[in-house]
């Protein structure tokens, strides 16, 4: 077998993957919202003080990374902000209404700091930053071959 073969049915093997992750993530979000709306729907005093006025909800930078490090079990491998913007919605609609988006890349770049994800592509202009999930059981040699693939 060649290297270029070796690449090739790799890549094959990655995309089929990536193709069933993203179909099973899409069932997980669509499900979590179900739940939520059942959730909301039985629950009349849902996010309300016990004297019936609605609670505040502090997005300070703890709860916005909690929230934000929660909806990257629901986003793609691949991502951008909208994605975390939409799961944070099914998550904390509360969160995901307070928050802007400066607050949101400065979290996203803490968390690449962190490494726990990777920029894959960067943004200019309209086109947003495209970012990646690190899989923290991968071998160094299989994250370089992964970034060969780019």
């Amino acid at each position: 077998m060649k290297t270029s073969e070796y690449k090739k049915l790799k890549k094959e093997v990655e995309e089929r993957y990536n193709k069933a992750l993203q179909k099973a993530g899409d069932e997980r979000v669509e499900a979590l919202a179900a739940i939520e709306k059942v959730w909301k729907m039985t629950k009349p005093s849902y996010g309300k003080s016990s004297f019936g006025m609605s609670s505040s909800t502090s997005t300070d930078y703890g709860l916005l990374a909690k929230t934000v490090r929660e909806s990257l079990e629901l986003v793609p491998q691949t991502f951008t902000k909208k994605n975390i913007m939409t799961a944070m919605q099914q998550i904390s609609s509360d969160v995901a209404n307070k928050c802007n988006s400066n607050s949101l890349s400065g979290c996203l770049h803490r968390l690449k700091k962190e490494g726990v994800i990777e920029v894959v592509k960067q943004g200019r202009g309209s086109s947003p930053s495209e970012y990646r999930k690190v899989d923290s059981n991968a071998t160094e040699q299989e994250q370089m071959l992964i970034k060969e693939d780019i």
